[in-house]
């Protein structure tokens, strides 16, 4: 992994597929991402792994800002994959819309993990990732 140069725009469902079509079945994969793409993809990308008999976990890794937009002034975002592309926007306007659409994806992203029985966990970058990952596995473990 120390060799990969990142580069493109990401394709987390085209990835999944890919995956999926490459892995042994009954293999263990365990997902890292924002997931901050089409939730119908990713979804269907995990469900195919889950048809191949894997067990799949889920580990969404957010920053605070990327669930509430805590900015309130006029801000430029600007694609980190795609530079070219920018958007100017008052945050102040924006911010309740944002946060509507923003818990709309997570609840998608939630039902459907559980639709595919896959275990789902939202990280925060803003708290320690291995208390976090710890309290999940632990709980996890209960559950078997």
């Amino acid at each position: 992994m120390e060799d990969i140069k990142p580069g493109g725009k990401t394709d987390l469902a085209k990835a999944l597929k890919h995956l999926a079509e490459r892995i042994e079945p009954r293999s263990l994969v365990i997902l890292v991402s924002d997931l901050l793409d089409d939730e119908r993809s990713i979804l269907k990308g995990i469900s195919q792994l889950r048809h191949r008999g894997s067990e799949v976990i889920v580990l969404q890794v957010l920053d605070p800002a990327e669930r509430e937009l805590p900015f309130n002034s006029w801000m430029v975002l600007r694609d980190i994959e795609d530079p070219t592309v920018e958007v100017r926007l008052d945050a102040r306007q924006m911010a309740e819309l944002y946060r509507e659409n923003f818990a709309e994806h997570q609840a998608a992203i939630r039902r459907g993990c559980s639709a595919a029985e896959v275990d789902y966990l939202c990280l925060e970058t803003s708290e320690p990732f291995a208390n976090t990952l710890g309290r999940f596995l632990h709980l996890r473990s209960r559950q078997q």
